[in-house]
């Protein structure tokens, strides 16, 4: 190497960037050299070396630039002292000369950096292997195997699964292998002279060893996964690498006690509580001391949808303090959380008007109980008003907290919510986690709890099992989040499961209900649309009558949208019962307005979807942006500018977000009936 430099305290600096470190004893200082000069013999160089100028001072200060060049073809001769060596070697590991050098970079063999660590160098194939490894021996007997192990230095075979058989790391280039039983080391375990063995007592209490061997064991886990496992010779009990490190005691969303671990849970037939499955009382697995009868599987339990991966074992259990929801002030009379006023109880039995809606659901009161406020027509179903604010639910892992929709959301001034799991666009109350997970919940969606028996599939109970997308078997559409059938394989979307099951429609003056099919000789026609209906699938029907109505022409885009007055910015829409004797044009699309369970007002003409009405605001911002740049132009008041400003922003903020939504839905805000 050949150094031509100034000191210079940006030196150090200057090198961090080649991933190397220079011991100091190498530096040599130049007495004079012409920059330029070494420019010319840096362009003058071959391309098998490595060339580089490092300037560190100003054009105007030329006498003082500092000029390194670095020739990789003259390494030898620098580092040759400190290593003790007088010539390049060619070693095992490498067909060409290889240069001595104390580098920090990343060892070819072992993939690590040290250092302190002495090693070889050849640039032309870009090959660096610590001393260490360069000499480390073509054969080895090590008391892991019964077999001589031999050197590989292409890594490890294909037929292997590329894991060191003790530490269970993946293997890199240099490695110990026999093939005759398919046994690999790496070079940090191959050096260790003895077999790992550890103290671990919050997996077992006695002394664990190593088995260095790539065996098939039935864990404690229950899982019978190949591998090198951990055991105790004086209780035959045996034990991955990974389920030694499970949490001794987790508090999951699905129970309400604690459960601790346990590796053996006694006779016993016994379930999972999450995937519903069998679980073998001779294996361990997740325990609750109050409830002895469940049980979790341990990968179910510690699954990153199930847990919130806090270990609670030597933490006291404290009492969660239960909020309600209202405060009672009469026999009718309470002050609820989410309203000002106080609500008043009004007994079922009594049919409301259909446009009398609850807030939390967004669902019509009809004949059930309700809390009503005289002041403002705000109505609470008594099983919504009863809502937990805090619920512990198998939807998340994290406690959800209860947020009423009724004023406008604070960050984007919309109200309308995408709910997290059956992906509709609702205007009700939501659960929301109480952590940073983005997730919101529709109340509907909280009433599903575990067992859960369904008409569309009575014969078994279902489970929410696992957060896979499959298809509905009542719907036969793809869902996000569905409940599962362990008997049968039956699935159930959301949306499908808290479908109303009596609705009131304009074709019909009595209650309709669900009907999941049924065997029929004649034909069925739907009263809304005056399409066939498929009798053997599900469809609304009156019993009185027997009138029968497809799902999708009863269950609209705005059957949860409460009826009423939104605002964007300062522009009024109405969302309005469709039940027109005509059905209005949409101003959009210039289609009629299909959709029976609403249709939207804004500015004296009708819009037939959020996707048209997303249409419509483009125009509108069209239409701002010319005003803006005019009210500008003409000089009037900044103030007057600033205002149409900040309704341009306000509607690009509502397309983004309807532009996010999965079916292009809009977010709203209410402000009043």
């Amino acid at each position: 190497m050949k150094l031509l430099m100034k000191s210079s305290p940006l030196m150090s600096k200057r090198l961090t960037f080649l991933n190397l470190t220079l011991p100091k004893s190498t530096m040599a200082i130049s007495s004079g050299v012409p920059i330029k000069e070494a420019e010319k013999k840096i362009l003058q160089r071959s391309s098998t070396f490595f060339s580089l100028v490092l300037r560190s001072f100003p054009r105007s200060r030329q006498d003082e630039r500092v000029g390194l060049v670095i020739d990789m073809g003259n390494i030898w001769g620098i580092f040759k002292s400190s290593h003790g060596a007088s010539q390049p070697q060619i070693l095992p590991v490498h067909g060409h000369f290889l240069q001595p050098t104390s580098f920090i970079v990343n060892c070819s063999g072992c993939s690590e950096i040290k250092s302190d660590a002495q090693g070889y160098f050849r640039f032309e194939c870009n090959f660096y292997v610590h001393k260490e490894c360069a000499e480390s021996p073509l054969e080895i007997d090590h008391p892991s195997h019964s077999h001589p192990l031999k050197l590989r230095w292409c890594g490890p075979p294909g037929y292997s699964d590329k894991c060191c058989c003790l530490c269970g790391e993946t293997l890199r280039l240099l490695v110990y292998h026999c093939s005759t039983c398919n046994f690999s080391l790496d070079t940090a375990c191959a050096r260790k002279d003895e077999i790992p063995s550890i103290d671990y007592p919050k997996a077992h209490e006695h002394r664990l060893h190593l088995l260095a061997k790539r065996v098939s064991f039935p864990c404690a886990c229950g899982k019978d996964i190949p591998g090198a496992p951990y055991l105790c010779h004086q209780c035959n009990f045996m034990i991955h690498r990974d389920c030694l490190v499970l949490p001794r005691v987790i508090h999951l969303t699905r129970h309400k006690h604690r459960i601790s671990r346990s590796y053996f849970i006694g006779p016993g037939k016994f379930s999972c509580g999450v995937c519903r499955l069998e679980l073998d009382w001779r294996y361990g697995g997740y325990r609750c001391s109050i409830c002895p009868d469940y049980v979790i599987h341990l990968r179910c339990a510690t699954r990153d949808d199930v847990w919130d991966g806090i270990d609670h074992y030597g933490k006291p259990e404290e009492e969660e303090e239960i909020e309600e929801p209202f405060q009672v002030l009469d026999d009718n009379l309470i002050k609820h959380f989410s309203h000002e006023h106080v609500l008043k109880f009004n007994e079922g039995g009594l049919v409301c008007h259909e446009a009398t809606h609850c807030s939390a659901c967004a669902l019509p009161v009809y004949f059930d109980a309700f809390y009503i406020c005289w002041v403002c027509d705000y109505v609470l179903h008594e099983t919504c008003a009863n809502l937990p604010r805090k619920l512990r639910h198998e939807l998340h892992k994290h406690t959800l907290t209860l947020r009423p929709n009724t004023t406008p959301d604070e960050e984007h001034g919309y109200n309308l919510f995408h709910c997290t799991v059956c992906k509709r666009l609702c205007s009700g109350f939501k659960y929301v986690c109480s952590k940073p997970c983005d997730v919101q919940i529709d109340v509907r969606c909280t009433s599903v709890r575990e067992p859960f028996i369904h008409e569309s599939h009575p014969q078994h109970q279902l489970f929410f099992t696992s957060p896979e997308a499959k298809y509905c078997g009542a719907c036969g559409a793809n869902a996000s989040t569905v409940l599962n059938c362990v008997d049968c394989g039956f699935a159930l979307g959301y949306d499908c499961a808290t479908l109303p099951n009596k609705v009131k429609h304009k074709c019909d003056r009595h209650f309709l209900s669900v009907c999941y099919g049924e065997e029929a000789s004649g034909q069925y026609w739907c009263e809304a649309c005056e399409r066939k209906v498929n009798p053997s699938t599900r469809f609304y029907t009156c019993e009185d009558c027997s009138s029968t109505l497809h799902i999708k022409c009863v269950i609209g885009e705005f059957t949860f949208w409460r009826p009423g007055k939104m605002a964007i910015s300062r522009y009024e829409v109405a969302i309005v019962p469709n039940v027109f004797a005509s059905r209005p044009y949409c101003y959009m699309c210039q289609s009629r307005c299909e959709d029976t369970t609403g249709v939207i007002y804004i500015s004296g003409e009708y819009i037939c979807s959020s996707r048209c009405l997303q249409d419509d605001l483009k125009g509108i911002v069209s239409a701002l942006q010319q005003i803006r740049e005019k009210a500008q132009g003409d000089g009037r008041e900044k103030k007057e500018a600033k205002h149409l400003q900040v309704i341009l922003r306000r509607i690009k903020v509502f397309t983004y977000y309807a532009s996010k939504s999965r079916y292009d839905h809009m977010q709203l805000c209410w402000i009043g009936t």
